[in-house]
């Protein structure tokens, strides 16, 4: 029989790890995907007169979900939510284990763990979202979306606050994830109360903003592990 396999975290010089995917390249790749998959399900649904324009008058953009409806991007949407929400959820467990590991940030804490525990339920609800569309049940749909949000942009202050501790306002990668928690909160800020007011009307822009400042967010790890953090896998021992 083979020997079994286990995937492990290195922090070493990309040139010194054989066989090895730099972290920074996942992150990257997860930002792509989900740019890629939320924009490709829009031009679907545009094409086939599902969806209204993203034009000027914001009033009138349409709902990410309402993407995800109308076939081929039904399909699209699924695959591409759930494998989004698998990769944001190895992004955060990276990045806790790289906590651990790196002699830089001292050790994880017990905030640490409770920012890994949002983090991973906030994906499991994501990937909720793109299994159940809105047409199939809205309920499922919108409850989920809403924990995704909640959670994981409570996993974004914690990190932030963590990496301000360690590099303060001068790094350049703790201020793109101040930029993009800001902005972040205003969208759901924004979002919370044009539905109040609306009733679920005219939010769109808002939910859009939140969906890329998270995926912009998640890239920003590539400033904390500057090409010194891979997966690899080796032999168990």
């Amino acid at each position: 029989m083979g020997s079994a396999k286990q995937l492990k975290v290195y922090m070493l010089p990309k040139d010194t790890a054989r066989a090895a995917i730099s972290i920074s390249v996942i992150n990257t790749f997860t930002c792509i995907w989900g740019l890629v998959v939320i924009f490709g399900c829009y031009f679907i649904s545009l094409y086939l007169g599902a969806v209204p324009p993203l034009g000027v008058d914001i009033a009138n953009w349409p709902m990410i979900s309402d993407c995800f409806v109308v076939q081929p991007a039904s399909f699209v949407s699924r695959f591409g939510m759930i494998t989004l929400a698998a990769l944001l959820w190895l992004d955060s467990v990276v990045f806790h284990f790289f906590l651990g590991h790196s002699p830089r940030f001292g050790g994880r804490g017990w905030s640490d763990h409770a920012g890994l525990l949002f983090a991973s339920i906030g994906c499991i609800c994501l990937g909720i979202v793109g299994a159940v569309n809105e047409k199939e049940d809205v309920g499922i749909h919108s409850t989920a979306a809403v924990i995704f949000f909640a959670f994981y942009y409570i996993f974004m202050i914690i990190c932030l606050v963590r990496c301000y501790a360690v590099t303060g306002l001068d790094d350049l990668g703790l201020k793109f994830k101040l930029l993009g928690v800001v902005l972040g909160l205003i969208a759901l800020a924004v979002f919370v109360i044009r539905y109040a007011v609306t009733g679920g009307t005219q939010t769109a822009f808002a939910e859009w903003l939140a969906v890329i400042t998270i995926l912009l967010y998640d890239y920003t790890f590539v400033f904390d592990y500057d090409d010194h953090v891979s997966l690899q896998v080796v032999d168990a021992e």
